[in-house]
């Protein structure tokens, strides 16, 4: 791959983490609107990991012809969640992943954003925003659960898919209160 090529590649996983990140914040505050903040038990990380990892491949399976699923990183990230209003992380955390698709004609990206929004919505995933009308289409939705997803191109008109998973508990408990 070219130094052209990383960058770009860097480029869109930005642009796509930005999108999901974005995504995140509103789903977030939905979130804690409905259910207030809540400090009890969630999934480990690796449970967050293994499904967004599990949602990103699910994705391309649905995809006709299927795409080589190409990723610039070995498995899913894991960051820290920060709170927006205090600038600090209560040490939560979330699992992103993302994969590039490969072997997509852009002229393609049209008809393989449809099958893609056809696949989130047979899974349940409530659609987001989305753009269909272009070569470079951009749509995103999330689950039930918070966990999001997202379909974007770089400035090649490549594909990417990118997904995170909603704030968690390493181990899935809180640590102790002292």
């Amino acid at each position: 791959m070219t130094t052209s090529h990383n960058e770009n590649d860097r480029q869109m996983f930005a642009a796509g983490l930005k999108a999901v990140l974005t995504a995140a914040a509103g789903a977030a505050i939905t979130v804690l609107l409905l259910a207030g903040c809540s400090a009890g038990p969630t999934v480990t990380q690796e449970q967050a990991a293994a499904r967004v990892n599990h949602m990103l491949t699910a994705t391309g399976a649905s995809i006709t012809p299927r795409p080589r699923l190409v990723t610039d990183k070995a498995g899913t990230d894991i960051s820290s969640c920060v709170d927006e209003a205090e600038g600090q992380s209560d040490a939560r955390v979330q699992a992103v992943g993302r994969y590039l698709l490969r072997g997509i004609p852009e002229k393609d990206n049209p008809k393989v954003a449809k099958q893609v929004l056809r696949y989130w919505t047979s899974k349940g995933y409530a659609p987001g925003t989305f753009r269909m009308d272009t070569s470079n289409p951009q749509l995103n939705g999330s689950t039930k659960d918070g966990y999001l997803i997202a379909l974007d191109p770089n400035n090649e008109g490549q594909l990417s898919i990118v997904a995170s998973s909603p704030c968690v508990w390493p181990h899935g408990t809180p640590p102790p209160q002292h």
